[in-house]
């Protein structure tokens, strides 16, 4: 009897465990389906705000998503679809008005919310020139040390061909006309120039100008206060300088000199006041024309950036010459590097405006435009970005501003803000307005652009550019002045 009781108690244990198992499963699973069923989004509804405050050609409009609830996201523009992400940036080509449109998804529902928006042509300031007898042709754009701008430009009778004169502008901190000088003398073309303001509150100005086919260095002292000015001698005025760096008391200009299609690498040297007392100091790469675009101080002398090229070979065969001078200007190393998309005009290289600038931690940014190479200060490679426009791949003109730890690049019809890992923040298209430089003031970007038109003198007509003067935030949006 007692071995029966044993088995019997036995038994209703382990029914009672399988109870106890069964109870709790469905416990769990009965728990697994009402969370389940909590997280099911019965509705989805879709918002979106319009970041930028003011709508113009060419200027990015961000949009963001301020939907609840929503798992996926469509965004079109004028029923193109332009993303699927939680915001949508995009730049308007044209003006007129603009349909954004959301429409956002769960699982189980969508929703759909449209805006229009008016997009208009920004014009901002205009610098009026002598229409109709000039047309105006913006090359650089200097800051001064009393606030305002020094403007470099070049103009010439409209229906004259090949008849510049030389010109600068000096605008105050409000952008107002100061003072502007004219050349006495026309010249048949033009080409870069570099301004440096001296103790005594005066301008050095280098220029290089094409009279008749020959390229000859100007170098000129601008008194800063009417734009009275007096031409300073050169040693060897068929020498071009492109660009300068300080060295001390000394100024250090970089250039070109010699004979067309076979220059050698040129420095000169001043003091800050503009005075010169040594001859240039020319520095030749064997069969090789070399022009020098730019020249930077550093620990073991001076590290200059240029083109070479075989004499006498075709213009597309140009590279990118890197070069490091010691302090007596012998040769420390040199490099050069491969120049992509040059689908340039076949020129001797002195026309282009290419940069070297020198960052904090003591690399370098080398500029050709759209091309951009860092290297460190042995000329190593550390990243190569092409900032291709689609619009005149390869163009030479343009100019990079170091704004913080990014850079500032304006380039024919775009201006692109990128960091110092060449990754590109935002682009801003300016078309049909072509920018000619871009400067930062008070925390804004002051753009300076050409807009054509078309001027009539009896039965001839011909085109000529005004200047504008264009104003942006930091983030890229047109602002009014």
């Amino acid at each position: 009897m007692i071995e029966k009781v044993v088995v019997k108690d036995r038994f209703l244990t382990i029914i009672m465990r399988v109870v106890y198992i069964f109870l709790i499963s469905a416990i769990c699973v009965i728990s697994f389906r009402c969370s389940d069923d909590s997280e099911v989004k019965d509705e989805v509804i879709a918002c979106f705000e319009i970041e930028t405050q003011t709508f113009y050609v060419g200027s990015p409009i961000r949009v963001r998503s301020c939907s609840d609830d929503a798992d996926n996201y469509e965004w079109s523009v004028n029923g193109t679809i332009k993303s699927y992400s939680d915001s949508l940036v995009f730049i308007p080509d044209e003006e007129g008005t603009y349909l954004i449109e959301l429409t956002v998804y769960n699982k189980n529902k969508s929703d759909h919310v449209q805006e229009s928006i008016a997009v208009g042509n920004y014009s901002g300031l205009v610098i009026q020139r002598e229409y109709p007898e000039e047309t105006t042709r913006l090359k650089s754009v200097f800051l001064t040390n009393d606030g305002g701008l020094l403007l470099d430009y070049n103009s010439n009778d409209v229906f004259i061909a090949d008849s510049y004169h030389y010109k600068l502008l000096k605008l105050n901190n409000q952008l107002q006309e100061e003072w502007t000088w004219k050349s006495p003398n026309y010249f048949t073309s033009y080409n870069n120039s570099t301004l440096y303001e001296t103790p005594n509150s005066k301008y050095l100005f280098t220029k290089n100008m094409r009279i008749s086919g020959y390229e000859s260095g100007y170098f000129y002292e601008l008194n800063g206060s009417d734009g009275t000015t007096e031409l300073l001698e050169l040693p060897y005025q068929e020498d071009g300088f492109l660009s300068y760096t300080t060295a001390g008391d000394s100024l250090i200009y970089v250039g070109f000199g010699g004979n067309q299609d076979d220059y050698d690498l040129v420095l000169q040297t001043t003091n800050k006041f503009g005075n010169v007392s040594d001859s240039p100091i020319a520095i030749d790469f064997p069969n090789k024309s070399v022009v020098g675009h730019d020249i930077e101080s550093n620990d073991d002398g001076y590290l200059v950036l240029g083109m070479i090229n075989d004499i006498g070979a075709d213009k597309t065969n140009q590279e990118i010459l890197l070069v490091q001078l010691n302090t007596d200007y012998a040769i420390s190393w040199s490099k050069t590097f491969e120049l992509t998309n040059i689908d340039r005009f076949a020129n001797e290289g002195k026309d282009e405006s290419w940069e070297l600038i020198k960052d904090e931690n003591g690399d370098y940014l080398i500029c050709t435009y759209p091309l951009v190479i860092k290297v460190n200060d042995d000329g190593d490679i550390i990243w190569e970005k092409n900032f291709e426009t689609n619009s005149f791949p390869g163009l030479a003109d343009g100019h990079v501003r170091k704004i913080g730890e990014n850079y500032l690049m304006s380039l024919w019809h775009q201006l692109i803000l990128f960091n110092s890992d060449g990754d590109e923040i935002w682009r801003v298209k300016t078309f049909p307005k072509f920018i000619n430089d871009a400067i930062v003031l008070d925390d804004h970007i002051y753009l300076f652009v050409a807009i054509e038109k078309v001027v009539t003198q009896g039965d001839q007509s011909q085109q000529v550019h005004e200047i504008h003067i264009n104003k942006l935030d930091m983030n890229g949006n047109y602002v009014d002045f």
